[in-house]
């Protein structure tokens, strides 16, 4: 009895208490589920490790990746006031926004297909006339049960649930258990339906119908919907590591329900690229980003130099009224006159100062007067020059229209 006290587990009392002369030390003896233990610990571990190495990697990288992620986001910014959400693209986000929110809720539980194992609290292992009979506690057998029955009497027609779900499994009648591609071909319009319908939503998104900033998104867009559809094909497709887990798998919890994640990383997928896409409508749209604006700067700009030049002109054409005016006007051209006498009087006087006729001979030493002015007198005929040349351009395009 005291030796059977010590004993770590059940299994070392049954076989102890068969008389087996095998009974080994507690230490040495080693079951299958402490083995299963130690190859999760392994795992935590090894995941432990990554995760140690993740930290490590943003505490170098990330001061760099956050300048540079700062530098592309203030790059992409225009100078030019943002303006309000157009009629037409907040139709666009509602769209998305509707679409997000429609696969977000079919990631609910309420909304995934029955699975009879979780369902019924059973092992992957679990018997089938076992798992049949506590499914039957749960609600009245159907007809896709039966045919779901005959499926579930191997260990790959298991795994096949876990992979594909309840609808292929007991839909597929020309399907093999040896044959992997026949369920992946069965599965395939039931995998692409729900991306296809998220293709047409972004298309409709992205179309010109809602104005051109939903078009300048189209093809990444359409590029995102498509690695959604390729991703999920690939999830179930190639799925060993998810097999070989369930292979080992001792309890429900520890089995990878392919077909219920890939839903789950489906439905927070599509709502991701929406809100993607819509974010990114909305920001070319109300001109918070450059794209789609790449020429608006230049516009403004000349707009506003269009706008000097214009006030220019017209307080060139005020004064040159006013000069017109007062030369028209004896009395006030007489005062003109006079006012212009004392400036070159008062210009003389002080240029005749020492202090001020020193520094202009200083200035002119340092500054070079005369090759500015013959530098501005160049640019001034060369201006001039090209200004005739477009004149002439222009008449004789005129001439030849006439």
């Amino acid at each position: 009895m005291i030796h059977l006290s010590i004993l770590p587990s059940h299994a070392h009392l049954t076989h102890f208490s068969h008389g087996s002369a095998q009974a080994t030390h507690p230490h040495s003896f080693r079951t299958p589920s402490n083995s299963h233990h130690a190859d999760v610990d392994a795992d935590a571990e090894a995941t432990m490790v990554s995760w140690s190495t993740l930290q490590t990697l943003l505490l170098l990288l990330g001061p760099y990746l956050y300048t540079k992620s700062k530098s592309l986001y203030l790059s992409t910014r225009i100078s030019l006031p943002p303006l309000p959400t157009p009629p037409s693209t907040q139709t666009v986000l509602n769209l998305l926004f509707l679409s997000a929110l429609l696969f977000l809720t079919s990631t609910l539980p309420y909304f995934a297909p029955e699975n009879i194992f979780t369902a019924t609290a059973s092992r992957l292992q679990t018997p089938t006339d076992v798992l049949f009979t506590r499914l039957s506690t749960h609600r009245d057998p159907t007809a896709h049960d039966a045919a779901l029955r005959q499926r579930l009497t191997s260990r790959e027609g298991r795994l096949l649930y876990a992979a594909y779900g309840p609808g292929v499994v007991g839909g597929c009648e020309w399907c093999v258990l040896d044959e992997p591609r026949t369920w992946l071909a069965y599965a395939l319009p039931s995998l692409a339906w729900p991306h296809l319908a998220h293709l047409l939503v972004l298309g409709l998104a992205t179309s010109r119908v809602f104005g051109r900033f939903g078009a300048l998104w189209r093809t990444p867009a359409a590029l995102a919907g498509v690695l959604l559809l390729a991703g999920e094909i690939w999830a179930v497709a190639f799925r060993g590591a998810d097999a070989a887990a369930n292979r080992g798998a001792r309890s429900a919890a520890e089995v990878v329900w392919t077909h219920w994640r890939v839903r789950v990383w489906r439905g927070a997928g599509v709502a991701a690229v929406d809100a993607a896409v819509a974010g990114a409508v909305w920001a070319s749209a109300t001109r918070r980003w450059r794209y789609g604006w790449e020429g608006a700067e230049v516009e403004g700009m000349l707009e506003a130099l269009r706008a000097v030049v214009e006030r220019a002109g017209g307080r060139m054409r005020a004064a040159g009224v006013l000069r017109q005016t007062v030369l028209g006007d004896e009395r006030l051209r007489g005062r003109m006159v006079g006012f212009w006498e004392r400036e070159e009087a008062v210009g003389r006087e002080v240029g005749e100062v020492a202090e001020v006729r020193e520094a202009r001979e200083g200035a002119e030493g340092r500054v070079g007067v005369n090759r500015v002015r013959r530098e501005a007198h160049a640019a001034a005929k060369a201006f001039m020059k090209m200004a005739g040349k477009e004149v002439v351009e222009e008449e004789e395009g005129e001439g030849e229209k006439a």
